[in-house]
């Protein structure tokens, strides 16, 4: 009986922690539509391992966690491998680098996620006007709020620009 119960607490554990994978996997796919299994496990792992790692080495890991935990990153936006990001990556864009820098528009995520092509044509010229043109931000915005159709992901864009705590890569 002993083992029987052993084997059934078992059992329910791996259960319960296929069930937390799954879940994750499914709250990524609600939020971007488009699945992807090689990312977010490894991430996590790899987050509680340096923060074990530093705890066990009395190491003060305090001031990166709190600078991680209010860098914002934008939503379908793509950060390349071993990039540091120090700054607010706005939405749909790609950032690559150490420090990180901005790099166009991430159409292919876009286009994976079946946005229309008004909506990539007016996220372009959003992405034109902020990061290759010589207005400042706020020149950018006001010219972006004119020109811009109002779509509500050029809406995200501006208003993700425009409330920035931490700045944003050139």
């Amino acid at each position: 009986m002993e083992t029987f119960l052993q084997q059934l607490i078992n059992g329910l554990s791996l259960g319960a922690i296929y069930a937390l994978i799954a879940l994750g996997y499914t709250m990524v796919y609600g939020v971007l539509r488009l699945i992807n299994f090689a990312h977010g496990d490894v991430y996590m792992l790899g987050a509680f391992a340096g923060y074990f790692i530093a705890n066990a080495l009395k190491l003060d890991a305090s001031p990166s966690i709190l600078w991680a935990i209010f860098v914002t990153i934008g939503a379908m936006a793509f950060i390349g491998g071993c990039s540091r990001v120090n700054q607010d990556i706005p939405p749909f864009v790609k950032a690559v680098g150490n420090p990180v820098e901005l790099y166009g528009l991430n159409t292919v995520g876009l286009r994976r996620a079946s946005y229309p092509t008004e909506t990539v044509s007016a996220l372009k010229r959003a992405y034109r006007l902020f990061f290759n043109s010589d207005l400042n931000l706020s020149q950018a915005q006001e010219r972006a709020r004119q020109e811009l159709p109002s779509l509500p992901e050029v809406d995200l864009l501006l208003e993700f620009v425009a409330s920035s705590s931490r700045g944003i890569p050139a």
